[in-house]
């Protein structure tokens, strides 16, 4: 099945690029995990324990001026566990009822 967990990585720039987007680190739906094949009380897809979680760093060899940048929650069992957030705009509406079940909570 599918494994899903948050954006982890850092580099020079991050935090700039982010701004520049308008991303809003803080608002992160990466668990909301929309299942087109969902079944009750089943979920097709689950939540990457945090031992198997991967951070990403570049840095640039030479340019000490230039640190890595996090502009996200650093990684946590709060964030992996943490219900997504509520969206502020219309979420549409399904032509079919297909049930939405989460995965439980990684160990």
């Amino acid at each position: 099945g599918l494994v899903f967990a948050p954006f982890a990585a850092e580099y020079p720039g991050l935090a700039a690029h982010f701004g520049e987007v308008k991303f809003d680190a803080e608002r992160n739906f990466w668990s909301a995990i929309y299942d087109f094949s969902g079944k009750a009380g089943h979920a097709n897809w689950r939540i990457q324990p945090l031992e198997f979680c991967e951070e990403l760093s570049v840095s640039f060899a030479g340019r000490p001026d230039l640190p890595p940048e996090r502009a996200t929650p650093a990684l946590s069992q709060e964030l992996l566990t943490a219900q997504p957030p509520q969206s502020e705009e219309g979420s549409g509406h399904s032509m079919a009822k297909i049930p939405q079940t989460r995965p439980p909570p990684p160990p």
